[in-house]
């Protein structure tokens, strides 16, 4: 007799064994390398997809640790590596994939913080997004702009 945590574990494990025992392709006919980085995010993905539980994963790239997260989140501190089982104190470079709010967590472990408009919604210069209800001169969008209040 199990309880509803015991019947949770036990219906994962039965799900992971059938995802150990069976082989799926890659949708779409799309085919992948075959080595031990492209594997590993094969076997991420099938126990994405099996709906097991997981949120995050770490995957070796020939000496670089990446984890990998299934929910869209801010960076807010180391807890995300090190809970991972990634120490940092051996690393040369750290990425986050943030907009600012690593900053508190990281700056004052690193020697160097270098910022990278990687693409997406909202790119790190705002002089790019094309706004079009917003009161001009305003910073960041306009330079030289003294302080004001605005009119709402």
């Amino acid at each position: 007799h199990h309880g509803p945590a015991g019947r949770n574990a036990l219906a994962a494990l039965e799900r992971i064994h059938q995802l150990t025992t069976t082989r799926d392709a890659p949708a779409h006919g799309a085919r992948y390398p075959q080595d031990s980085f492209a594997n590993g995010l094969h076997q991420i993905a099938r126990l994405i997809k099996a709906r097991v539980g997981l949120q995050a994963a770490t995957i070796d790239l020939g000496g670089i640790s990446v984890v990998l997260i299934t929910k869209r989140t801010q960076a807010m501190g180391a807890d995300l590596f090190t809970g991972m089982g990634v120490s940092l104190a051996d690393k040369r470079i750290v990425v986050v994939k943030s907009t600012n709010h690593f900053y508190a967590a990281f700056a004052p472990v690193a020697k160097k913080v270098l910022y990278c408009d990687s693409g997406g919604p909202i790119p790190r210069d705002h002089r790019q997004v094309p706004y079009h209800r917003v009161q001009r001169p305003i910073w960041p969008l306009d330079e030289n702009v003294q302080p004001a209040v605005l009119d709402c």
